[in-house]
Formats: C-alpha cells, structure tokens, sequence
C-alpha cells in the first residue's frame, strides 16, 4: 500500500512539472509565465532558474515557502495580478533576491505585508506602487532591507515614513512615487525619508493642491527632481525649488505640470501661465544641467523670467515643448542667451506656440524603470532626456569659462540682419540637437539668405514647420548634421536648386508627408543634396513613379522606406542601390514583383548574409495565372519579411481574397488552367500558321479583283476616320439610380471642369425623337472611353445590356481605348452584370470607398491618361 502511494505521488509530480513546463516558456536560467491564466505559483520548474516572470496571470495568494524551490532567483516580477494576501514567510529562502516586482495588484498593506520582505537581504529594487486595496493604506515595514537602491510606491495620505522604516535605507539612491493620493505637500511630509536620496519622481499627482516652499528641505543631496502629470500649480512646483537655491543639481522635470488638469477628463485642460521673474526666483539661481518645462500651459513670460539664469553655462538640455509661447517676439531677450549656453547640447522647442490637439512626442520616448529582460528595473515611464539617451552624444561637454563678447551688439545686430536680405544665426557652439517639430505658427522669413553658423549640430528636426518657403541656406564652416527631420513641411520650398547646402555629413533623413510625389515630376535630382544618405523615409508623398535616376547620387542607402505610396511596381530606380539592406514598401498598391527585381533581390539578400528585409505588408497582392512565379518565390525566399510568408493576402481573378497558405494548398484546382492556356496558345499558333501559308494564296489567286476592291475600300475609310483627328467624346458614362446624384455633381464635375474632357451621359446629351438604341451605340462608338458607375440598382437599367456588348464590340474592334467600372455602395463582384464578367480581363476595375476617394481619383487619372503618358 505504501508503495503505491509513493508512486501515485511521484505521478503526479510528474504531471505537475510537465503541464508547468507547458505553460511557462524555459530560456537556460529564466522562466517566462506571462499571461498565461496561471492561479498559484508554479511547483515544477527548473531549481536552477535565476529568472521568473509571472506578469498578468490570476493568482490572488501567495502561500508560505512558495518560493523555498527555486533558491537561486534573482528576479520576480508579479506585475498585473490579482494579490491580496502575501505571507510573511511567503518569499523565505530567497537569499540571492535582488529584484521584486509587486506592482498593479490590490494588497491589504497594512494588516497582510508587515514583515514579508525582512528576510530579503539582498533586495536592491522594489516596486510596490499601485498595490493599495485603499487610499488610507499604510507603508509596510522596509526598514531592513539595507540594500535597496530603488523603491518605487504610491504616496498614500498616512505617509508614515518613520514606521516604515524609511531613515533606515542609507542606500536608497532612487524614488518613485507613481501614484499620489494627497492634497498637500507640508514641509514635513518628507521629513523621515532616507538623507541619501538623489533622484525622486512624481507621477499621476492628481490630487495635489498645493505644496509648501520647504518639502524638500530634508533631501540634501537631491540631483533629480522629476514631476508628470500633476495638478499642482507650476507656481507651486517653482516654489518647491526653494532648498535648492544656489546648488548644483542634474535634472528638473515638469511635465503636464498645471492646475488646470484638476476639471473632469473631458474638459481637462492647461490653464494659461504667464512666467514672472518672482515664479523663477529659486530656478533662476539653481545651476542645473537639464532644465524641461513642457506642456505646462505657458502662454508668455515676463522679462528677466524664464530665459534669465544666474549660471546659464550649467545648461546643457533645454526642452520647452508642448506650451503656447511665441520666442521669436522676444529676440532681445533670446540672442543675448545664446551667446552665454556655452554647454547647451539639445534644444528642443516643439509644439509651440499655438494649443496642440493630440499626444506629443519626444525625441526619447518614456523608458521603464527596469527592463524586464536585464532584470536591472521596472515600472512604466520615468525620463525624457537622460544624460546617457541621446545615441548622438559621444561624450560629455566639459564647461569652459564664460567670455562675452559680443552681448552689447546682439540685439541691435538681429535688427540689421532683419533689415537686409541676408540673416546670419549663430547657435551655440556645443549645440548638437535642434528641435523645432511641429511649430503651428505662421513663419514669415524676412531675409532670402540665411548664412547658419552652427560648428557641432548634428541632429535637426524642423517636421511640420508651417512655413510657405525657406531661405537659401549657407553654413558658415563645416557642417555635421547626420540627421534631418524635413517631414510635414513643402518640400518645393526648401528642395529647390541651390537653396539648401550639400550636407557630406548626414546620414539618416526622413521626409514623410512631403509632397514629394510632385517635386519627382520637376525635379528627379531633388535628393542630390545628401550624397551620403543611408537610412531614407520618403513614406507618405502620394509617390506613384520614381525616376530611375532618383537615386544616382545616393549609393550608400541602406535602409529606404517608401510605405504609404501609390506605387504599382517596385521601382526600377531602386535596383541601383547596391548597398540597400531594407526596402519597406509596405501600404502601396504592389500586385506581384516581377523577375528581374526578384532576382535583384537576391542578390541583395546573398550579399548581405540572408539579412536583407522586405516588408510587403498592406499591398494588393494577386494570386493570378501571370503572378504565379512570384507567389511561388514569395513561399521559397530566404529574405526576411514583415510577416510571415504564408500570411499574406492576395487576390484571386475572381476577386476572393486568401491567404497566400490557402492558395497554396488549393494549388493544384486554382491554376490548373494556366498550363492548359499555354498549350491552347501552342495550338493557336500553329493553326495561324498554317492558314497564313495555304489560304492566302488561294485568296489572292481566286478573289484577286475582290480583294483589291476591298483593300481600296478599307484604305478609303481609314482615311476618312483620320480626317477627323478626334473622337466627338473623351468618356461615355452609364450609371445606376442609385449613383446619380455622385455622378452628377462629383465625378461629371471633375472630369468636365479640372480635367476638361468631354463626356456624354444618355439622360443629358442623347436627343429626343432618335431611336434610343442607336443613339446609345453611336455615342459609345463616338468616344474614346466607357466609365461604368455599377451599384445595386445598375441592373435594372433598361440599356444595360446593350451597352456592355456595344462596349465589348468596340473594345474588340480597336475603336475603344478603355472599358473603366468603378464599384459602388458595397455591391460584390458576384453581383456584377454577367456580361461584365465575361469581359473582365479586360476592364479596369477601380474601388471606390467614399465620396471624396482620393486614391480612386488618383487610379481614375492614370487609367484615363496613362497612354498618353
């Protein structure tokens, strides 16, 4: 009998491990569990794992020694559970513990956690924020873990730090408070927090009123003060400067900083701040490295206020984004500065001066406290302009003497600049990141050339400056630019010939939004100005050709993106960048790629390893007898794709849409015509063959007088139709009932007065009192082209019928250039006139979504105009 229990439980010790084992993801010393409905801590992993991700699973306890198996964790995260209960033996044996993520759960603090971390001695990052069942909760005991450098917690109205332990935790470096539930800030709120704090931060603070100039008075040796999303007034945040007075500190972050965000979240909004010089006396005399005031609702500032500084020399990130400020009104104040931003390294100006409706972004987007795959921090969001984020910053810029030289003539030099046609600007010399994205305001520049002397640029970021046209452009001394940001702005106001230096140096550009589908046309050496160029995003310009000599002065392009596009075909200009590693031509109208590119392709994907990437997403791809070759290569390709290779869709003849998998497994019933074609092709010829050989002869021989009558004849009426030299109609136009108001009044409208074409509608221009079924087919026959507007209620047209087959006639005799069907009001192909699909390989067959379809108009235009082209 004992036996038998002993196997039964070793049995299920078995199938404990292996279903644990199935659920979590094994990686040599870490254990992946995330989001995998687990309700109690696994039993049957690994004892050697160091790692144990358990984010976003349903486990509401943890039992006592849940933990004791796996004694060489490092790292736990619990993130998104369901917690309620922890033991206070719940985490015994993890001695080599030093990481512990307990955030987004709904602890009971203050009755379940007293003594749960005493036994991690080891624990040097803890995060407990977002875990209260209450906002009258209080802190658990902390004051032994010895070893902690980075707490991150909730700041909860009974803020008894001293019965936390708090003064204990002489390495404590970092705090986060990422909730805050109290309304008043007092001197002693913080009285009993560590003295060796250096960087605190406060995020979703929205129940803050007010706060008192001395909170901070008992953290000496803070650096970093960093504080979003609160509604504490930026008064107030100003006033909390006050210990800080004449000392150095690293960083100071305000962001979304203004009282204004108190109102309801619908009506939320910054209320208008006027900086005063009394607002920034304590920053004023702080000597702070990285100063950020964004989206913190200023809409002026007074002299001597926020553009004046005891030590601007301290300076190195300024960021004054996202406000409603115009700075160019206030030269007199901002060139003087200028001079003395000795060290000023990035200057980010964006958003302004105008209200921004939408999320604003920033060159460093919000990192985690830890990263969950180095186990080193966690949480959500923390900084925008770390010292060591910036990839253009090499090293740190030692501060030098300040020597002013020229601060008594800058004024009165941007006023002579002003009045001349030439504008010389001077950045500061360490100036390496401009940022002037999304300026709303009207620029109106005074001078045609703009003499810029800016010796260590190198990242510039002017996208969406709303400008009609830029000055000819001239550095004075080398340029270093390696990046520019020209999205959103005209592109025939600054790429003009002459008007912007050749920039040797940049090696990354974007130009989204454009307009360079135009500026193509008139200018295909446009991008000649950066020779050097090797990551390219033209994305978005409504581009439908490229010149294939776009590129010739652009070889070393690595990585082009040209997504969002109106191309039909990869360009052939493309095939002249030997050193492209990535072509994103995602979201254009790609049916299928043809051999030589595929080939091309290759090459470039032999060449480079099996790394080159191709991302194909959001195209029309067709799954055709003529595209067969491609949608084989697409499932063989060794080349890396956006997706994988049998999920792309494509487009039957017939108009279903499928998986390139499904294509392939119904291979054999969808194409099994295709090499029937070609041996009827075979057959065709021959036959041909023979009757060009045998019955001409007989023809010539036997109707020799006939036939000269005959050739006389028919040379007689094509020189009687040449006479004419134009058709009477550019289009003749059918529609459904259900159309005729968009016909009318949208597409006539169009094609009549933007394009002036002449057209002919059977309710308009056919006459009363003629037979209406010749009048119909000496109008079709008297045009260049059909246009079918097909919706539910086309079929019920009394002349439908007619003018297919007079279509088709037409089309067939050579007398018509095209047969267009634009789809309407949702009708399927299914439901399409049979005669239609009976002629389908030889329509052009435009979608049209709405009313105003701007790519409709723009395929509507190529087919009507291509031949002419």
């Amino acid at each position: 009998m004992s036996m038998f229990v002993l196997l039964l439980f070793y049995l299920l010790l078995l199938w404990e491990i292996s279903v644990c084992k199935s659920k979590c993801e094994i990686n040599k010393c870490s254990a992946n569990c995330e989001g995998k409905n687990i309700t109690h801590v696994p039993k049957g992993l690994p004892r050697t794992i160091e790692r144990l991700n358990l984010r976003k699973n349903n486990i509401i306890e943890i039992e006592p020694n849940a933990f004791a198996r796996y004694q060489l964790l490092q790292y736990i995260s619990l993130h998104g559970n369901q917690l309620t209960t922890i033991q206070c033996s719940s985490f015994n044996g993890l001695t080599r513990l030093t990481t512990l993520d307990l955030s987004n759960n709904q602890l009971d603090i203050s009755e379940r956690i007293g003594d749960v971390f005493n036994n991690l001695k080891s624990l040097h990052n803890l995060d407990i924020s977002r875990t209260f069942g209450s906002l009258n909760n209080y802190y658990p005991l902390l004051g032994k873990l010895i070893n902690l450098q980075f707490l991150a917690m909730d700041l909860v109205r009974n803020s008894d730090f001293q019965k936390a332990g708090m003064p204990n935790l002489i390495n404590l470096e970092k705090l986060v408070f990422d909730h805050c539930f109290v309304n008043y800030l007092e001197n002693i709120t913080f009285t009993y927090l560590s003295r060796n704090i250096k960087e605190i931060h406060f995020r979703n603070c929205h129940h803050i009123i007010s706060a008192e100039a001395g909170v901070f008075m008992p953290l000496k040796k803070l650096k970093t003060l960093r504080i979003h999303k609160s509604t504490m007034s930026l008064s107030d945040a100003l006033k909390i400067l006050h210990p800080f007075e004449n000392k150095e500190m690293e960083t100071i972050e305000f962001i979304r900083v203004n009282s204004g965000y108190r109102q309801p979240k619908l009506f939320a909004s910054p209320k208008a701040v006027v900086i005063t010089s009394e607002m920034m006396r304590y920053l004023q005399k702080i000597c702070v490295s990285n100063l950020i005031l964004a989206e913190c609702g200023i809409v002026d500032f007074k002299p001597k206020s926020l553009l004046y500084f005891d030590r601007p020399e301290c300076l190195k990130k300024v960021v004054l984004s996202g406000n409603r400020f115009p700075m160019l009104n206030k030269y007199q104040e901002v060139l003087p500065l200028t001079y003395r931003l000795v060290n000023l390294t990035l200057f980010d100006y964006s958003y302004n001066p105008l209200s921004y409706d939408g999320e604003i972004q920033y060159i460093h987007n919000d990192q985690p406290f830890i990263d969950i795959n180095s186990g080193f921090n966690f949480c959500d969001q923390v900084s925008l302009y770390n010292g060591d984020k910036n990839a253009l910053e090499k090293s740190e810029h030692t501060s030098t003497k300040y020597i002013d030289r020229r601060y008594n003539t800058a004024t009165q030099e941007y006023i002579d600049n002003m009045q001349g046609a030439q504008f010389r600007l001077t950045l500061p010399e360490n100036l390496h990141t401009l940022r002037l994205s999304h300026f709303l305001r009207k620029v109106d520049f005074q001078g045609t050339f703009l003499i810029l002397k800016a010796p260590n640029l190198q990242y510039l970021d002017i996208s969406y400056f709303n400008a009609d046209w830029f000055p000819m452009i001239e550095f004075d001394g080398p340029n270093k630019l390696r990046f520019i940001n020209f999205s959103g702005t005209k592109s025939s106001s600054f790429l003009l010939p002459k008007s912007i230096p050749t920039l040797v140096n940049t090696t990354n550009v974007k130009m989204e939004n454009a307009r360079l589908g135009r500026l193509f046309q008139k200018n295909p050496n446009a991008l000649n100005f950066i020779p050097s160029v090797e990551v390219l995003d033209i994305s978005n310009n409504n581009i439908w050709f490229l010149p294939e000599n776009v590129f010739v002065n652009n070889s070393e392009i690595q990585n082009l993106s040209i997504s969002y596009n109106l191309l039909y075909d990869i360009p052939k200009a493309v095939l002249s960048l030997s050193n492209l590693q990535l072509l994103d031509i995602r979201h254009n109208f790609i049916q299928s790629i043809n051999e030589t590119v595929r080939k091309w392709l290759e090459q470039q994907n032999i060449k480079n390893r099996n790394t080159f990437q191709l991302f194909l997403k959001g195209n029309r791809l067709r799954c055709t007898c003529d595209t067969l070759e491609f949608v084989k290569w697409i499932t063989k390709t060794n080349i890396s794709l956006d997706k994988p290779k049998r999920d792309y869709r494509c487009t039957l003849k017939d108009g279903t849409v499928m998986t390139i998998s499904e294509v392939m497994q119904k291979y054999h019933d969808l194409f099994i015509d295709c090499n029937s074609g070609h041996w009827l092709r075979i057959g065709i010829a021959l036959l041909v063959s023979f009757v060009v050989l045998t019955i001409p002869v007989a023809l010539v021989v036997n109707f020799r007088w006939q036939l000269a009558y005959w050739i006389y004849r028919r040379f007689r009426l094509v020189i009687e139709e040449r006479m004419k030299l134009k058709s009477k109609y550019d289009i003749y136009i059918s529609y459904g009932d259900q159309s005729l108001h968009w016909t009318i009044n949208t597409l006539i409208h169009k094609l009549e007065n933007s394009w002036k074409m002449i057209t002919c509608l059977d309710d308009r221009d056919i006459l009363g009192g003629e037979i209406c079924s010749d009048a119909i087919a000496e109008s079709i026959s008297n045009s260049r082209n059909v246009i079918f507007v097909i919706d539910d209620s086309f079929q019920d047209r009394i002349w439908g019928s007619l003018k297919y087959k007079r279509a088709k006639y037409e089309k067939y005799a050579g007398n018509l250039q095209h047969i267009i069907i634009i789809k309407k009001h949702n009708i399927t192909v299914q439901d399409f006139p049979s005669e239609l699909r009976q002629i389908w390989d030889d329509v052009i067959f435009i979608e049209w979504w709405d009313n105003d379809d701007s790519v409709g108009w723009d395929r509507l235009r190529i087919a009507l105009f291509q031949k002419v082209l």
